[in-house]
């Protein structure tokens, strides 16, 4: 796959992940929803675009370092 053909489809993925999340928005859904719906989104798009074996890298290393994901900190008003 070219590099133009290759950031056409990323685009376009993205853009269609965009779209869905902002109707869930819309449509009220939890956000914890919303940021499911984005992970399964994001796979989905790598597992498009990567090749298989750079694929099964990524999520090997995702999941090796699950336990190292900081969660975020509530901001703090001074």
């Amino acid at each position: 796959m070219s590099d133009k053909e290759y950031d056409h489809k990323s685009w376009y993925l993205h853009q269609k992940v965009r779209d869905f999340s902002h109707n869930m928005e819309n449509k009220e859904y939890d956000p914890l929803e919303i940021a499911a719906a984005q992970m399964v989104h994001a796979m989905r798009i790598y597992r498009t675009i990567m090749p298989e074996d750079q694929y099964d890298s990524m999520i090997k290393t995702v999941y090796e370092n699950r336990k190292n994901v900081q969660p975020f900190s509530p901001a703090v008003l001074n």
